[in-house]
């Protein structure tokens, strides 16, 4: 690629860069049509693999989501492993008050006679 050619920042990702349809003057190089890029981008995109605003869940061998999907947590279950997962990283004490009341609010609903 080309430093001397315009580029601007791809919207489907913040490490994305995507080339306008300018003609590199000093060597004279065609950047990728935006269709090659969305096709080329289709095929790297995991979901699983990706997070999406922020990065409090990268060095987890799984995101939260799928940990709590491939163990048939419920919503309130979920919130807690993920608010557990992120405090350090994300929102601190918050998370684990949010946490807290989460598990207050599943005593209640599925335990309280």
């Amino acid at each position: 690629m080309c430093d001397n050619n315009k580029m601007m920042v791809c919207s489907t990702t913040d490490n994305c860069i995507y080339q306008k349809n300018i003609t590199c003057s000093s060597c004279e190089s065609k950047p990728k049509s935006l269709d090659e890029h969305v096709n080329e981008l289709a095929k790297r995109y995991i979901p699983t693999e990706t997070q999406v605003g922020g990065d409090h869940y990268k060095n987890f061998a799984i995101q939260p989501a799928e940990f709590c999907e491939r163990n048939k947590l419920d919503f309130l279950e979920s919130c807690v492993i993920k608010r557990m997962c992120r405090h350090e990283n994300k929102n601190g004490r918050e998370d684990l008050e949010k946490a807290k009341h989460e598990i207050d609010l599943i005593l209640e609903i599925k335990y309280s006679g």
